[in-house]
């Protein structure tokens, strides 16, 4: 027996390509933004526009480190404050002040705010009062008797104590006084020392007994 080359015509019966994976050696499709020339496939630069959507810089974009003014990369130190911020920071909740707990407030009335500065005004006072206190001295000496003429004077709390001593003393406004034999206030006296006076307006008679401690007036 002779061996020899062989020549097979057409597609090797029942194989199937299989598609190519991460782990699978196969064949693909080509799909959009790759360039396919005659089974060549490349990516050129329209490819890479169309697939980003725009036309990327071709200057430098190197930025520097943001700050406050500027915007830039964020520094080392910046990331490093970042990274120390506790979690949850964000959720602080400002408590309202008391006598006991610092917190915030809110300006009420006759309080003046000034872009968060807060103090108050002359208007703030006489607002608060109602009225406007005197500019002027209003103090008043103090006399401490009860025989001063001074019109421009105060009584001291001493004296005032004083008179309220005096006018508790004193019988109510409605006290009265029956005078002597009298059975009513205001009533005619007809008594003294034990003796009663009684008007005889007739004559008793000759030799009429009187009544023990009674004086007899007889008019004529």
């Amino acid at each position: 027996m002779a061996w020899g080359p062989i020549s097979v015509g057409g597609s090797v019966s029942g194989y199937t390509l299989p598609t190519a994976t991460a782990s699978v050696l196969g064949g693909v499709k080509t799909g959009s933004n790759i360039t396919n020339s005659g089974g060549t496939i490349s990516i050129t630069k329209a490819n890479v526009t169309e697939a980003l959507g725009y036309t990327p810089p071709t200057t430098n974009t190197t930025y520097g480190a943001a700050t406050q003014s500027a915007a830039g990369l964020m520094s080392a130190a910046d990331k490093k404050k970042l990274d120390n911020v506790a979690a949850g920071a964000n959720a602080y909740s400002l408590p309202t002040a008391t006598a006991s707990v610092l917190g915030g407030v809110k300006t009420g009335s006759n309080i003046t705010n000034s872009g968060g500065t807060i103090s108050i005004t002359k208007a703030n006072v006489t607002s608060a009062l109602g009225y406007t206190p005197p500019t002027t001295n209003t103090w008043r000496g103090i006399q401490d008797n009860l025989t001063s003429t001074a019109t421009d004077q105060s009584l001291s709390a001493n004296q005032g104590k004083v008179l309220k001593g005096l006018v508790d003393g004193k019988a109510a406004s409605s006290h009265t006084h029956n005078y002597a034999g009298s059975g009513s206030a205001g009533g005619t006296a007809n008594s003294v020392n034990g003796l009663t006076f009684a008007a005889q307006t007739t004559d008793p008679g000759a030799g009429s007994a009187l009544t023990t401690n009674k004086v007899l007036i007889v008019y004529v």
